[in-house]
């Protein structure tokens, strides 16, 4: 009956003793015993703090020089504000490094698992199991959210930049110039009639004051707002304004648009002076007859509401920066996309952390009670296991501490 007890013993003896000295090339293995408890010295401290550093120094490194090179080819193609370039490519390899550390964690945890279920380490097929359910559970939920949500932002991203869009911001700038367009002519032909006046008055020796008042009637008549009469000398020989132009808004006789109407061209353009918008218009006033000498010049000016000139330019700043935007549709399409990618693989990650952590909890008391069993069938009934639990694998580890 000895004989017939021992054969099975001696089996399951070899077995374990087995199991353990193949462990005995990992710190997870079976022989505890074996297991180093020296602490890290200091230069293994210091080694340790120069490796992260150096890390850190070459992932800054790269996110900058990425940055660099990136925005370097943008301005090449496309010139855009560099600000704006700098920060989304700043986002993005950033969003790149991340994911690459996530990808690297997740495999590492990963190939530690294989090593040790390709070891045939005691506890490493539960493990696996458990590390498969968990990232099986989390990465149904986590794919579907990734697809789900990945959809949801190109969706919006290409919305946000739909030709639609677009158009109908290069429309309302085309109103808008439209109607700048018609107003400087409009007050363009409105001086070019003054300045008809002012010629036929002039032909018919009507006295300078008529020449004057007839001037200011018509400016008035065609609701300007200011008018000015210079002669072939830039002398001004009659001024005129309204309460909407201050006096600091009116035209210097050494200005260029008066040059420029005294040689003989009519000039309109829209300007900023003394705090108010103008559309101003110089033309020069013609002799009658077939000599048509300049004789003098007139200047007019339109008051514009700042609302409408504000307006305008918004508008038209707002299509510039739309279209800037567009350059970086796919940069920021993918900082979206990696953040939803970071999120998944985050939560397979944590799923892999926990179905290990678990795994442990069950198996490093396992191990203790492999080691205390052969520490037993080799006549040491003094072995203790200190493995401490509150649920069934304490209670059998209290069992077998009572055993022996």
């Amino acid at each position: 009956m000895a004989g017939t007890a021992d054969s099975p013993a001696a089996g399951r003896r070899h077995d374990t003793f087995r199991v353990g000295k193949r462990g005995t090339r990992s710190p997870r293995m079976l022989d505890l015993s074996s297991q180093s408890t020296t602490s890290p010295t200091a230069s293994d401290e210091i080694a340790r703090v120069r490796r992260n550093r150096l890390i850190l120094t070459i992932v800054l490194a790269s996110v900058v020089g990425l940055t660099a090179v990136q925005v370097t080819i943008q301005q090449l193609k496309f010139p855009t504000p560099i600000a704006s370039n700098i920060l989304i490519f700043a986002l993005v390899n950033i969003n790149i490094v991340l994911l690459l550390l996530l990808v690297l964690l997740v495999f590492r945890s990963l190939f530690k698992v294989y090593l040790e279920r390709r070891e045939n380490v005691l506890g490493s097929k539960i493990r696996v199991k458990l590390a498969v359910a968990f990232v099986g559970l989390a990465l149904l939920p986590a794919g579907l959210l990734f697809l789900v949500a990945s959809n949801l932002i190109t969706s919006s991203v290409d919305a946000w930049f739909n030709i639609q869009i677009e158009r109908s911001l290069e429309t309302a700038l085309e109103v808008a110039q439209t109607y700048s367009r018609a107003s400087q002519d409009d007050t363009l032909a409105q001086a070019q009639q003054i300045a008809a006046r002012v010629s036929e008055a002039w032909a018919a020796d009507q006295g300078m004051p008529i020449v004057r008042r007839m001037a200011v009637e018509k400016a008035r008549e065609y609701g300007l707002d200011s008018l000015q009469l210079f002669n072939r000398q830039r002398a001004e020989f009659a001024q005129w304004r309204g309460p909407k132009i201050p006096e600091e808004a009116l035209l210097s006789p050494a200005s260029r648009l008066v040059r420029r109407a005294l040689e003989g061209e009519p000039v309109v353009t829209v300007q900023f002076a003394a705090g108010v918008d103008l559309i101003r218009a110089v033309v020069p006033v013609l002799r009658s007859g077939a000599s048509r000498d300049v004789l003098a010049a007139v200047a007019v000016a339109a008051w514009v509401p700042s609302a409408l000139s504000s307006k305008a330019e918004e508008i038209e700043t707002g299509i510039k920066e739309y279209q800037q935007l567009r350059m970086l549709k796919n940069p920021i399409k993918g900082i979206y996309l990696m953040l939803f990618l970071m999120v998944t693989l985050a939560i397979i990650f944590g799923a892999i952390w926990v179905g290990v952590y678990l795994a442990r909890g069950i198996t490093g008391p396992i191990q203790q009670l492999a080691e205390g069993t052969r520490k037993v069938a080799a006549g040491d009934l003094t072995f203790r296991v200190q493995a401490k639990a509150d649920d069934e694998i304490g209670m059998l580890v209290d069992s077998f501490n009572e055993m022996t």
